[in-house]
């Protein structure tokens, strides 16, 4: 099964064609409601999530396969805010803080699903304008690479763990000697990963003082940043 989390997902939804110069602070504001205190705004925001990969037609099957390698992560900070209080561990701030960093991940993911790295590093190029126009587009282009890294560490992350369990070394058994025999191999092929990437962008004569890709903003775009401001306004009231 193809693995379409952090990965971008070809299509030609009204998602996909938004402006990304207003996606990008679209996504920032949206992961500022996520974080406002209280289950009803959890629920509002989680909500006005899945109409947006309803809306993008994310085969919503496949990413929520995707998805449950971040549980231990959100079990682990589910267990830390519960063990932490001062109350004896309370349930529902623990379910909470565990709600709003899975919808953080999810909302980065719908950004990078939708979003070309070109019209991503397009993007970011605009908002820097101010710097100098070298320093604009290698920061631009630092950022659209590493955002197209993190599928990439994910995959190696799986072909490494497989290749574990194959040899019979498990986390439970050797804990401290499985992540060793994980972590250095990993590490190594991601290096040598961005290694070879960057001597495919030596070959094909990549030069700072490139031209980036015109971007050009419609009406829809300023509607959807409107109903982004007004989400939050209303989310940051209650």
């Amino acid at each position: 099964m193809d693995r379409v989390i952090f990965r971008y997902f070809p299509g030609d939804s009204l998602i996909h064609r938004f402006d990304p110069r207003i996606k990008l602070p679209g996504c920032a504001l949206f992961c500022y409601a996520a974080l406002q205190p209280g289950p009803r705004n959890l629920a509002i925001t989680a909500g006005a999530l899945l109409a947006a990969f309803l809306f993008a037609r994310i085969p919503l099957k496949t990413l929520l396969i995707d998805f449950l390698r971040f549980v231990p992560l959100l079990t682990a900070l589910f267990l830390a805010v519960f063990f932490s209080s001062d109350d004896g561990g309370p349930l529902v701030p623990a379910a909470l803080a565990a709600g709003r960093f899975a919808l953080l991940i999810l909302a980065g993911n719908l950004l990078i699903q939708t979003t070309a790295l070109s019209r991503i590093s397009a993007a970011v190029r605009w908002f820097l304008t101010p710097l100098p126009r070298r320093l604009a587009g290698r920061l631009g282009t630092m950022i659209g690479l590493s955002v197209g890294l993190i599928p990439l560490f994910f995959q190696e992350l799986e072909e490494s763990r497989d290749a574990l369990k194959a040899r019979g070394l498990r986390a439970r058994k050797q804990p401290l000697r499985w992540a060793v025999k994980l972590l250095t191999p990993l590490l190594a092929r991601v290096f040598l990963r961005t290694e070879e990437m960057a001597e495919a962008m030596e070959g094909r004569c990549y030069s700072d003082e490139r031209s980036s890709l015109p971007l050009k903003a419609q009406g829809i775009d300023w509607l959807f940043g409107l109903a982004v401001i007004l989400l939050v306004l209303a989310i940051c009231q209650t």
